[in-house]
Formats: C-alpha cells, sequence, structure tokens
C-alpha cells in the first residue's frame, strides 16, 4: 500500500438480501450502513445488482481513490497543476 493513503477501516462483513427483501425492509438496512459501516449487497436475480454503504464509507472511499490518481499521474509524469498566481486570479 502506498505510504498517502490513509488506513481504511476494516467494514464489516457485508449482508446479502433480494431487492423484493431490501424494499421492505429499506429503512433498517440503511441505518445498519449508517451506523455498523455493515455494507448491504442487494441481489437482483440471484447477481449482486447494489449496495447501501454509509456516506461516511462513500467518502472515505472517494478521498482514497483521488489520492491514488493523483499518486499514479505524479509518477507518470501527467500531473496537471496550476500555478500559484494562476490560482489565485481564478479564486477572486
Amino acid at each position: 500500500m502506498s505510504q498517502g493513503l490513509p488506513q481504511q477501516a476494516p467494514a464489516a462483513p457485508a449482508e446479502v438480501v433480494t431487492i423484493t427483501d431490501a424494499r421492505s425492509r429499506f429503512g433498517s438496512l440503511v441505518r445498519r450502513a449508517a451506523h455498523t459501516r455493515q455494507r448491504v449487497i442487494i441481489t437482483d436475480h440471484g447477481q449482486a445488482a447494489a449496495a447501501i454503504i454509509s456516506a461516511a464509507e462513500l467518502e472515505d472511499l472517494e478521498d482514497r481513490l483521488a489520492i491514488a490518481q493523483y499518486e499514479t499521474e505524479k509518477a507518470n509524469g501527467t500531473l496537471r497543476t496550476v500555478p500559484h498566481e494562476e490560482a489565485k486570479r481564478r479564486l477572486g
């Protein structure tokens, strides 16, 4: 793992539910994901179709992706930056 990436807390094992079951239990499944970070995998005709994850976990995943993309671009020499004066001009 790269040094720049923060450690991710291990997620609780995912609960797998059918789309019909998820429909009737939606509120409790969302609360479980939000409070315990337990992922819920929703299946449709036996195939994983969607997942419910906490907003905090989604934010963590997006941050980790952004850091990985930054590090990849930096390593490849393709990182595009904006000079300080240009950033100040853009921000007003």
